[in-house]
């Protein structure tokens, strides 16, 4: 059963779901606590442009033409110095909705765990049931056989006969609830792990296909 549960918690979409949540949000709070951090920013820039001989630029110096060539580089620095607090408020909004978030994906885990498990015992509980029954199903047709071999014989009535025929109906009907139950307890087991295919559907499927 743990196995079940550790593999649901690896890759059930709905912990999957939370745990996106839970990044999300604590890259919020990493936002709004470097908006308020000195930034600084190197700039550098180069040009290029030709430049014929009669260039007014130039006031009148008549010089060969060429390509003329520029560099640039400096330093930008940022630092917020007054924001009313709004920052503050923001990131403490994000840190409340992160442990929002994170309670959330526990919370998720605890009921994923309690599913799987549920499912995990609903399943093993209808496989014994069903070994029961197809040992009680055998001995229900012993019984009719011998009902209607008795009535042929004249030591048995056509009561017994019905009464024994009424038996293994019943028992049938029990252990086809109760393979529907498995066959549900196995969908569920895997829904909850996050491992519920389209392979496993038709899997369960066949299952149900009389043979």
């Amino acid at each position: 059963m743990s196995q079940w549960q550790d593999e649901a918690e690896r890759q059930a979409p709905v912990i999957l779901a939370r745990k996106e949540q839970v990044t999300a949000g604590e890259a919020a709070i990493d936002q709004y606590a470097w908006s308020s951090q000195l930034k600084v920013t190197g700039r550098a820039a180069y040009g290029q442009a030709w430049r014929g001989g009669n260039d007014p630029a130039l006031l009148g110096v008549i010089v060969p033409p060429g390509s003329v060539g520029g560099f640039f580089a400096g330093v930008q620095v940022k630092l917020p110095l007054y924001t009313g607090g709004a920052l503050e408020a923001q990131r403490r909004q994000a840190s409340a909705q992160a442990r929002g978030a994170q309670a959330q994906l526990d919370a998720t885990r605890r009921d994923i765990r309690l599913q799987v498990q549920e499912a995990w015992l609903s399943q093993r509980s209808s496989s014994a049931q069903i070994t029961a029954l197809r040992t009680a199903l055998a001995s229900a047709q012993l019984q009719e056989r011998a009902a209607l071999t008795g009535r042929e014989v004249g030591v048995r009535t056509q009561s017994d006969v019905l009464a024994a025929q009424a038996q293994t109906f019943e028992v049938k009907r029990q252990l086809d609830q109760a393979l529907y139950e498995y066959e549900y307890s196995r969908a569920a087991l895997a829904a909850s792990a996050g491992g519920l295919t389209s392979a496993r559907l038709d899997e369960i499927g066949r299952d149900f296909t009389p043979r």
